[in-house]
């Protein structure tokens, strides 16, 4: 059988470093900011990469449902509605796009279940045993009776996805994917794979992730991985990531995915191709597994020979694993007989750690950089999973699109 070409026609992207791929282009330093939305004042990590100004309303059909939707939804909604925009295509008005609502995949990673801990906490305090744990029996009979009915519609991890398609009418094939991690960059590759065997002519893929609340801030700290930065931390002026933790983010990127034969029949040029996918998964009981000879295994089997290719970590927002990435690259650079130009400067960062949507929110920053000003043949998108997974998506045939 043969396969055809698959494209990006459209990017959308919303991280600390802007709204939208323009701005995150034009956005050349971003730093950290001190927690916002709720009291962080009692953590001893108080900084995270945040997006500023996000504004899901224009492209929701009833504003009302504002409050159901979580911040991963609000992400999410707001990378695929700027995609649709950038692929020519009017968010508000799914009717007039060339291809029918029912044939117009929608694939998409997604992390842990987001928490909601103002609406939760209630429950939680009234269900505390003496001893300051909580008391399950109390939780079932009384507790329960004070979460808001609605949390389920906000909480559900797919329901990010669920507002997507909603919001968009993208009634085709549909799946939220969470090795929690890849699924991102395998939400690509899943869209891809359906335009490449003729199953459909357009997609959508992205993914949205955000961990910036206190649930996550404590759920990071319990690990022992969160690095413990605080404002005027003099360490942190000079270099984001300067220690061994993580600093925690939020973000979303999709990309609009049509054939070659759609994208030409309507005139629209493609931001790239998608080239190659690999995927690799060993099962384990351990967190933070982070093999470097994996690591060059499946760079060295993105990279297309001779080109002068760029590869982007969503493993390493902190020193320690931007150390390992670029150990990996280098071995894998050298096997495969390529140039390869580190992605930002393996020990900063721009995007922090946003699990399902590190790998793909890296990748669509730096496309969106190489539409302004294209340097390299082909980018490499890289992004691991504390359960052991690793997944690489190659981008080629850069194009730019229409600017």
């Amino acid at each position: 059988m043969n396969r055809r070409d698959v494209l990006i026609t459209g990017l959308g992207v919303v991280s600390a470093a802007g709204v939208g791929w323009r701005a995150c282009a034009d956005t050349v330093s971003v730093l950290p900011t001190f927690l916002s939305g709720f009291d962080a004042t009692t953590f001893p990590a108080r900084l995270a990469y945040q997006v500023e100004k996000l504004r899901p309303q224009p492209y929701m059909k009833r504003r009302k449902d504002l409050k159901l939707m979580s911040r991963d939804a609000q992400l999410a909604l707001v990378a695929a509605g700027l995609a649709a925009e950038d692929a020519g295509l009017l968010p508000s008005d799914p009717s007039s796009w060339p291809q029918p609502a029912d044939e117009i995949a929608l694939y998409m990673g997604v992390g842990l279940e987001p928490g909601d801990v103002t609406e939760l906490g209630p429950a939680l305090a009234r269900s505390r045993a003496a001893d300051g744990s909580i008391d399950l029996d109390v939780l079932g009979e009384f507790g329960i009776n004070l979460i808001p009915p609605l949390s389920a519609l906000s909480t559900l991890p797919n329901m990010a996805l669920a507002h997507v398609s909603i919001n968009l009418e993208l009634m085709g094939r549909g799946e939220a994917l969470s090795p929690w991690g890849t699924s991102g960059l395998d939400a690509v590759a899943a869209g891809a794979e359906m335009i490449a065997r003729g199953r459909c002519e357009m997609a959508f893929v992205g993914a949205a992730d955000s961990d910036v609340d206190m649930s996550g801030v404590a759920r990071y700290l319990r690990m022992g991985l969160l690095a413990r930065l605080k404002e005027g931390d003099a360490e942190l002026a000079a270099a984001p990531d300067g220690t061994d933790g993580l600093v925690l983010g939020e973000g979303a990127a999709f990309f609009v995915l049509e054939s070659r034969e759609s994208a030409e029949a309507r005139g629209k040029a493609p931001l790239a191709r998608v080239a190659r996918h690999a995927q690799y998964a060993v099962p384990t009981p351990q967190m933070s597994t982070f093999s470097v000879d994996v690591i060059a295994d499946m760079v060295a089997a993105s990279l297309v020979r001779n080109a002068r290719s760029v590869v982007v970590g969503a493993a390493g927002h902190d020193r320690r694993r931007r150390r390992v990435e670029a150990e990996a690259v280098a071995r894998a650079a050298a096997r495969r007989g390529c140039v390869v130009t580190p992605s930002l400067d393996q020990v900063s960062s721009r995007v922090g750690w946003c699990v399902a949507a590190g790998g793909i929110v890296d990748l669509a920053d730096r496309l969106a950089r190489e539409r302004l000003a294209p340097s390299v043949d082909s980018i490499v998108g890289l992004a691991w999973a504390p359960t052991g997974h690793t997944s690489t998506l190659t981008l080629d045939q850069m194009g730019g699109g229409s600017p």
